[in-house]
């Protein structure tokens, strides 16, 4: 089968780590599964892309050889303005990807469009479908459906989308849920094939830690200070501040902990501010390690005594499934899919959105405790990649009719 991959949520040159969800989704994939991925890159109006062309080739060369089943990854730049111009831009991705798959598809057939994210990787993709006469499909991740189909601007694009494409699937049954309830409203869409797949994640990839993570991890216990982690975006969506906020009420219940931040973002100085008034000095009572290699995020994951996530909205965050498959608990907010996998006392805790106090109490829980590791690992085991890539491969079929 021949699957053509539209999405943005892909490993770039400016951006490694990007999309690492959907890279390990393809890689788990077997040799029957054949995969040309199309990735947009966006950039600022009046901006150029900061990657030399010689770093950009080498670095798809080496991606392309860590991915046997991929034939090609192709990288499309377009200009873009946020909010309300998006949609704008987006037609002008469109026709750029109409000349691109009108060759990719004279020298190959191929079976699916498989695209991320609704917008606008979905809305082009249906359009695409239609135009080739190829069954089009979109992976909604979260925040295409809890924060952008609101906007008005998107609307008319979402409904032409819905009646073209083929097939939607789910990072979370509550994803699904909302999106029945709240864009369906109830009514049947025929021509909508409806599944959930999880995020999933690499359980191929060993962790491993840099020198200076091993020293640091070293100092840390040395000291006897617990390792609160924080893995994401540092973005409004995900409260990195909530985060920080909650490691002050910690201290205060006298708990020598540190907190370890991996991520990059615009709320970092916001992060450093907060940290300053609640009197957390970096690098003793906050460590922010920046955006890091995925295989040093997992070592940090397996070395932390509990990982949190403190976000107002979600799909499927494949942090909280890689804490847990390296056995470390977890305590974050009851956003999206969250509460389907974390089981409150059982293999972490799961708190109130925007409640920095209510964060520290399950956190001093968590770290008060004696986990079972082996445990915390089995309760996540149905979400390696290497589980689901059948679920995957069987939907596929089921789309363009193989089954």
């Amino acid at each position: 089968m021949n699957i053509l991959i539209l999405t943005s949520l892909f490993p770039n040159p400016e951006n490694p780590q990007k999309g690492v969800f959907v890279y390990n989704m393809v890689k788990a994939m077997k040799e029957n599964t054949r995969f040309v991925i199309v990735v947009p890159v966006p950039h600022l109006l009046f901006t150029h892309r900061s990657t030399r062309k010689e770093h950009h080739d080498s670095f798809k060369k080496n991606l392309i050889g860590t991915l046997p089943n991929v034939d090609n990854i192709i990288y499309v730049d377009y200009p873009f303005l946020p909010r309300v111009f998006h949609p704008l831009f987006s037609v002008f991705l469109y026709y750029k990807l109409e000349k691109l798959f009108s060759c990719l598809i004279r020298e190959k057939n191929f079976d699916l469009l498989h695209s991320h994210f609704l917008f606008p990787e979905g809305i082009i993709a249906a359009k695409l479908g239609k135009k080739f006469s190829i069954k089009s499909i979109c992976t909604v991740h979260g925040s295409d459906l809890n924060i952008i189909a609101r906007r008005f601007y998107w609307q008319p694009f979402l409904g032409y989308a819905l009646k073209n494409l083929d097939g939607l699937t789910f990072v979370s049954q509550t994803l699904k849920e909302k999106f029945v309830s709240q864009i369906l409203k109830g009514k049947e869409c025929k021509n909508l094939n409806l599944t959930v797949i999880p995020n999933g994640f690499a359980d191929w990839i060993t962790p491993c830690g840099e020198s200076t993570d091993k020293h640091l991890i070293k100092r840390l216990r040395e000291q006897k200070k617990k390792i609160i982690l924080f893995v994401g975006n540092l973005i409004k969506v995900k409260r990195p501040d909530i985060a920080v906020e909650a490691l002050a009420h910690v201290r205060r219940n006298r708990y020598d902990a540190v907190l370890v931040i991996i991520g990059q973002g615009p709320k970092e100085s916001e992060i450093r501010t907060k940290a300053a008034k609640h009197n957390l000095r970096e690098g003793e009572n906050l460590i922010l390690l920046g955006r890091v290699a995925h295989e040093r995020v997992l070592f940090w994951m397996k070395e932390a005594d509990v990982l949190t996530l403190t976000s107002d909205s979600e799909g499927m965050p494949s942090v909280i499934l890689e804490s847990l498959s390296l056995g470390t608990p977890v305590v974050a907010t009851s956003a999206g899919g969250i509460p389907e996998v974390v089981l409150p006392g059982i293999n972490g805790f799961l708190c109130r959105k925007d409640d920095p106090i209510d964060v520290a109490k399950y956190l001093i829980e968590a770290l008060s405790r004696s986990w079972d590791k082996e445990k915390l690992k089995e309760s996540v085991k149905a979400y390696a990649w290497t589980a689901l890539n059948e679920q995957l491969y069987s939907y596929y079929k089921r789309v363009v009719n193989l089954e």
